[in-house]
């Protein structure tokens, strides 16, 4: 995720390699891209510009809510996380609306730092994520917030917003799974998202 550690057995010493976590991981198929250590740290040094903090703080909310810790050293004690204020998560879940509306046809240009794989399965993959972020920024709004894994969002929805249970169990399936897919499968799932999302 922000950094693979590998060992190589050297006998008789074991000698610890780092190396980018891009060359053991190349393809994210949809999701954010690998991030070294150094990347996510480099905002929470004194000097840091507006902007690399604001990065250092979006990577501590992304790891303390959505990451789960394989092997390595715990990261999330290093960042100051956001007070999910009302302002702050409508920040938060613009430039996701956007996006998504963008995809639909909705707005003319993408305004936003993201963008949608070409391929069909690794978009509806991506979408599905969008409607689970969608659905987590929607808990934050109300004080239910507990992360932004679908496993921990979608069943509180499901439970508070019965008439979307279809498509809260398709977004379930979909954002974990590269499914086998169409344009109009992704044009489909595309139109209940914004549904969703509006």
């Amino acid at each position: 995720m922000i950094a693979s550690f590998l060992v190589r057995m050297d006998f008789p010493t074991i000698q610890w390699e780092r190396k980018p976590s891009a060359h053991e991981f190349p393809r994210a198929h949809g999701l954010s891209p690998p991030r070294s250590i150094d990347d996510v740290l480099q905002g929470g040094q004194p000097g840091a510009n507006k902007d690399l903090r604001s990065r250092h703080q979006a990577f501590g909310f992304r790891l303390h809510y959505d990451a789960t810790l394989v092997w390595g050293r715990d990261l999330t004690g290093e960042f100051e996380l956001p007070t999910l204020t009302p302002s702050w998560v409508r920040e938060y879940f613009q430039p996701v609306l956007d996006l998504i509306r963008y995809a639909a046809g909705l707005k003319k240009e993408n305004t936003t730092d993201f963008s949608l794989p070409v391929k069909t399965r690794q978009k509806l993959r991506k979408l599905a994520r969008l409607g689970v972020l969608g659905g987590a920024c929607l808990l934050m709004a109300q004080g239910r917030f507990r992360s932004l894994k679908g496993i921990d969002t979608i069943p509180v929805l499901k439970a508070s917003y019965p008439q979307w249970t279809d498509f809260l169990n398709e977004t379930g399936e979909l954002y974990i799974h590269l499914t086998p897919s169409s344009n109009k499968r992704v044009s489909r799932y595309l139109s209940q998202l914004v549904k969703w999302m509006d």
